[in-house]
């Protein structure tokens, strides 16, 4: 089963725990896991504990803050190879 082998990764991982059982508390339980990015946009239910991790840790306000420079109302802007439209949130 996925859960334990993902909870016999985290042991080498202390600073994952917390955020994967949140993720997987609220899966668990038949909620919706929501995930709200640097930029204050949301992610609804991330399919996988990697997605999470990788939107809650792996993007930075600088990228966010760049987005918001460049994105203005009536610029078209294309998000080529976008995982979970984390960026295309912020983009509007």
């Amino acid at each position: 089963m996925n859960l334990i082998r993902n909870a016999a990764s985290l042991l080498g991982r202390p600073g994952m725990w917390a955020p994967y059982a949140t993720w997987v508390s609220a899966r668990m339980t038949g909620h919706t896991p929501i995930l709200t990015l640097p930029a204050g946009a949301c992610l609804v239910q991330p399919e996988s504990f990697s997605q999470f991790w990788s939107a809650r840790f792996g993007l930075g306000h600088a990228e966010f803050e760049l987005l918001r420079r460049v994105c203005k109302p009536g610029t078209t802007l294309l998000d080529i190879g976008a995982n979970i439209g984390a960026f295309t949130t912020v983009m509007g």
